[in-house]
């Protein structure tokens, strides 16, 4: 699949995983939503999350604290006031141990400002304090994680 054809099945995919997303994280709630679907269409939705910023890396780690995934940006832009970063490295932590996941494509993109601003190329927007995170490991699986950032350092 040609870099193009992925990126603009990236971009038609935000539309559809925001309005699923939006409705589970609510806007006044600190906490927020992750769903994993599977190559074969199974999926798991994780709800409650906690969303942390650490420099480049962004925690997120599930309500019953069984695991953390890890994602590890660099190349970030700013378009109408919403921080867009690249993803390269994906670490799920759990039951003590590392798993690497070979990342496929991703975005991720975060409001840092007091207000409400359109995401880049789809009419969606993304509130204050709020993270949207979409992801394509090479085994097919889609990881979308969408809520406020309940820390940032």
């Amino acid at each position: 699949m040609d870099c193009a054809l992925s990126l603009r099945h990236l971009t038609s995919s935000i539309h559809a995983t925001l309005a699923a997303l939006v409705f589970a994280t609510g806007a006044a709630n600190a906490e927020g939503t992750a769903r994993i679907q599977q190559s074969d269409g199974s999926i798991k939705v994780y709800r409650d999350v906690r969303l942390v910023l650490t420099r480049w890396t962004l925690w997120v780690r599930t309500a019953d604290r069984q695991g953390v995934l890890e994602v590890v940006s660099q190349a970030c832009s700013f378009e109408n006031q919403i921080q867009r970063c690249l993803p390269f490295k994906l670490t799920l932590h759990q039951a003590g141990k590392r798993l690497p996941i070979a990342l496929e494509y991703g975005t991720v993109y975060m409001n840092f400002s007091d207000a409400v601003h359109r995401l880049p190329h789809v009419a969606d927007r993304l509130g204050p304090g709020e993270a949207l995170v979409l992801l394509r490991t090479r085994r097919g699986t889609y990881v979308s994680v969408a809520g406020r950032l309940d820390g940032v350092t």
